[in-house]
């Protein structure tokens, strides 16, 4: 026997390495196939909430094999095991199918002969007998397990598989987190706020300082003006500032104007 290497998915029919647990198509996770019922899909089709069903070859917990291939034996040519399973459309398909033949059987045979009703007569007979092919086929499916079933995923079923504690937490978990992302958020704020503040306040006490230090220009003119002195000890005629008191040729001090 080979080992399989791919499975094929319920819902779209993809190949999936056998050792992934989501489809590469439809994304659906495997595990979670084991919480899946029947019951749980026939709520869905009478909720008309179609895209949660999935037709499953693999019979869920609550259809067992053996009752539903004997209610195929018996009763299968009117669609009794489809209804059991939830496939309606195919019951009622069986259901029109056999009181079409019933109908063909039944009906004299002068009906054949008549012009106008043979064509009508021989569609009920065809009818019926395709839905006798299709009894046979699902009656075969059944014992291979090819039968295909609906399925859904019961979310009562999850819900008792977790731990109440391990979700309480894990929502405690999540709420730390939620306040602790909060409150870094406030803070970051906060903090740019205020070194926003900051910044306004240095620049309006620098451009005060620079106003109230910076010169006029009458003072300026008058630092940087010069005045013509008499040396007294060389005799020359120097420019000095009105603050120096020493000649600049001859290093000697300035006695006079």
């Amino acid at each position: 026997m080979r080992e399989k290497k791919f499975k094929r998915c319920p819902r779209c029919d993809k190949k999936t390495p056998i050792f992934q647990d989501r489809c590469e198509g439809c994304g659906l996770i495997f595990s979670r196939l084991s919480k899946a019922t029947n019951t749980a899909a026939k709520k869905s089709l009478k909720n008309k909430e179609y895209n949660k069903v999935i037709l499953d070859k693999v019979l869920p917990k609550d259809v067992k094999k053996w009752p539903l291939f004997f209610y195929a034996l018996f009763f299968g040519f009117f669609g009794v095991h489809y209804a059991k399973v939830g496939r309606y459309r195919m019951f009622t398909y069986m259901v029109i199918s056999a009181a079409m033949l019933y109908i063909a059987v039944f009906l004299p045979k002068t009906w054949f002969e008549m012009q106008y009703l043979f064509i009508l007569m021989w569609t009920l007979v065809l009818a019926g007998s395709l839905s006798a092919i299709i009894w046979v086929i699902s009656i075969f499916q059944i014992l291979f397990n090819r039968f295909k079933v609906p399925i859904a995923i019961d979310e009562e079923l999850v819900k008792e598989s977790l731990d109440p504690e391990l979700v309480t937490d894990i929502l405690k978990q999540v709420k730390a987190k939620d306040n602790k992302t909060e409150n870094k958020k406030s803070k970051k704020e906060n903090v740019e706020e205020n070194s926003i503040e900051e910044v306004k306040n240095k620049t309006e006490d620098k451009e005060e300082v620079k106003v109230e230090d910076k010169p006029s220009a009458s003072n300026k003119r008058k630092k940087k003006e010069k005045i013509k002195v008499v040396c007294a000890s060389c005799g020359a005629v120097v420019k000095v500032y009105k603050d120096e008191t020493i000649c600049p040729k001859c290093d000697e001090p300035l006695n006079g104007d």
